[in-house]
């Protein structure tokens, strides 16, 4: 007899026992599934725990360093020993998770859970970091607190105090390393991949930061005079009357380290050295071209004017050279410093009176209380550039006096200076001055591949005009298929004398001679680059002189601009091969370069790749840009890096 449809009680059983398996399967599965989600919940709650502590800890260390006060100290210790416990704890629950080993057979999920579980392990390594730290700021304050020690003195203690903490800091740089290496940068979910991108960054602060501690380390001995007295030539140069390395020199010094003591200093006027010198001597040494025909005429090349090479260990040399000639010395080293150098100490120190001369200078009044002081009847009398000097010396007293609170802040303006230009040492030992090279101190002209720009101003008529000049700069670049690039660099300039003379003294007004600016401006660009013209204000002008400096192309062109007027000088040149190797990207490089003695010049580049071309990344000093636009806006405040990486089409 043929089967009915319904099912038999046998059948239905069957069914029913399927279903109560598979609901049991079900069951066990979600409650499997819970106590994972728990577990994972819990491993969650203490990375954001140990994440939350650990930025508190570093914002607190980052804002106030040095600063620190002991309560303080005691606040970001605690806090990095729990963050270090709540990485700890979230580590453990990852690495004995069944469901996270699971994960790994996975590829796209185990990438993450392998991510997750790296990133505790360098949670981990960097409380370490941090409570190194706050031992070591602890250790430096414990020094710095010694009365009685000159603050150079103390250099070179501090960092031996503190290189143990530093050894404990590198060890655990290398584990995170490790670990970093471990974590696939491809296809993370976002959370994950902002994590390893700030990651990333702050890896490479960390490495920059512990390279300089090592280069000061190496360098601090024999820059003070530990291995043998060190003589250096202190130039102060007015960068109201620009010159390549950071103006016109007016002040020379003469100081002397021994065993981090200053056991010699003197510092004069530049022109009664240069006119004690002709008083002797009738000796000429011919002027750079352009220096001789807009500014020095018949005088004789000298100290004042040495520092025409916008490469700083070029012009300490020729410093060097006019220094023996003039005056029989010789020194060890050469350091440059400027009035925006002064404003900067200023700041920090506070205001200096001057009660001889009847003012007090500060960071706001520094250099207009400067130009006045040096433009008086005293000062013709007495010699022009003895306010300068006078100044000068006791700002270096009070440097050498700092407590500890006070000589920290100076050290970290004193790096803050360096970087933004303001602030050049050289030495004629090679080891020390490869060792500067590194900190970036030394204001050579850097050497890079890809492309690169400086513009170098020079004042040529002898007034303060670079006081109220206004300068911005336009750069297009138009990269070809075979990896050439176009030029069209743009440099604005206004004279606004007639904005600034209203309500300034007579002493001010009279040093800028009427308002004309007469500038020679130079190019500095990849040695191989070749030049299609220079326009003054899209007229064609002529360029007056190809060279190459330290390494560098050099076009150089004058140009005159009268008291309230705009001008535009755009030079046009094409440097070949400037492109990175195209397999499978191309990577273009610009370098901009700052010139000492300027501020933060506005800076705008618009980058132009090949038809067809897709671009891939952009970043500036190694912060990533949106890359939907190619016209990046910046100033040179500092040194600036572009790269740019894109897919040719």
């Amino acid at each position: 007899m043929a089967k009915s449809g319904k099912p038999s009680l046998e059948d239905e059983g069957v069914l029913m026992t399927r279903r109560l398996i598979l609901l049991s399967v079900v069951a066990v599965i979600a409650l499997a599934s819970a106590v994972e989600a728990w577990r994972y919940y819990r491993a969650y709650e203490h990375l954001q725990d140990g994440r939350s502590q650990l930025d508190t800890a570093a914002r607190l260390l980052r804002e106030r360093g040095l600063h620190l006060q002991s309560e303080e100290l005691e606040t970001a210790s605690r806090t990095l020993l729990e963050a270090r416990e709540a990485f700890a704890q979230a580590e453990s629950i990852l690495s004995s998770d069944p469901g996270l080993h699971l994960a790994g057979y996975l590829a796209w999920v185990g990438d993450q859970a392998d991510a997750l579980l790296h990133l505790t392990r360098m949670g981990r390594a960097s409380a370490a970091i941090g409570l190194e730290t706050v031992a070591a700021i602890r250790e430096a304050q414990r020094l710095g607190d010694i009365e009685g020690v000159p603050l150079s003195e103390k250099v070179l203690p501090l960092l031996d105090a503190v290189h143990p903490h530093v050894q404990e800091i590198e060890g655990q740089l290398q584990l995170l390393t490790r670990e970093r290496d471990k974590i696939s940068e491809h296809g993370l979910a976002p959370p994950l991949a902002e994590a390893v991108r700030m990651l990333d960054e702050n890896l490479r602060r960390l490495r920059a930061g512990l390279a300089d501690y090592e280069s000061v380390r190496l360098l601090a001995p024999g820059v003070l005079g530990y291995n043998g007295p060190q003589t250096y030539l202190l130039l102060t140069q007015d960068n109201t009357e620009l010159f390549p390395t950071g103006g016109l020199i007016s002040v020379y010094g003469i100081v002397t380290f021994d065993q981090g003591r200053v056991v010699a200093l003197s510092l004069d006027d530049v022109m009664r050295l240069w006119n004690e010198w002709k008083a002797r001597s009738s000796a000429y040494f011919e002027p750079p071209g352009p220096l001789k025909r807009y500014l020095l005429r018949d005088w004789t090349w000298a100290l004042g004017t040495s520092n025409w090479s916008p490469d700083f260990p070029t012009a300490a040399r020729q410093a060097q050279f006019f220094l023996q000639e003039e005056a029989g010395i010789e020194v060890d080293g050469v350091i440059a410093i400027n009035f925006i150098t002064i404003e900067g100490l200023l700041s920090v120190i506070g205001p200096v009176p001057m009660p001889d001369y009847g003012v007090t200078v500060d960071a706001n009044n520094a250099i207009e209380t400067i130009l006045e002081q040096t433009h008086t009847p005293r000062a013709a009398a007495e010699g022009k550039q003895l306010f300068v000097a006078v100044l000068a010396e006791k700002l270096i007293g009070s440097l050498l006096a700092s407590n500890c609170s006070t000589g920290v802040a100076l050290a970290e303006r004193i790096a803050d200076l360096a970087a933004a230009k303001q602030l050049f040492v050289y030495a004629s030992d090679a080891q020390l001055q490869a060792l500067l090279d590194d900190l970036g101190w030394s204001g050579r002209v850097r050497s890079s591949g890809g492309d690169y720009l400086m513009v170098v101003d020079t004042s040529v008529h002898s007034t303060k005009l670079n006081l109220v000049l206004e300068q911005s700069l336009d750069m297009a670049v138009r990269l070809k298929e075979n990896g050439d690039a176009g030029h069209r660099v743009a440099i604005r300039y206004k004279n606004a004398l007639p904005q600034w003379a209203d309500g300034k003294s007579e002493y001010l007004v009279s040093q800028m001679l009427g308002g004309l600016y007469g500038g020679y401006v130079r190019l500095l660009v990849p040695e191989q680059s070749l030049s299609q013209g220079v326009y003054r204000d899209g007229v064609v002008s002529g360029l007056e002189e190809v060279a190459v400096e330290a390494g560098r192309a050099s076009f150089g062109s004058y140009f005159a601009l009268p008291a309230g007027e705009v001008a535009s000088l755009a030079f046009q040149y094409l440097t070949p091969a400037v492109l990175q190797a195209c397999e499978p990207n191309c990577e273009y490089r610009l370098l901009l370069q700052k010139q000492s003695g300027t501020r933060a010049m506005p800076v705008a580049v618009t980058l132009h790749v090949p038809p067809g071309a897709k671009v891939i990344g952009l970043t500036l000093d190694g912060e990533a840009l949106p890359r939907d636009s190619l016209v990046i806006r910046t100033d040179l405040s500092r040194d600036r890096e572009l790269v740019l990486t894109f897919k040719p089409g």
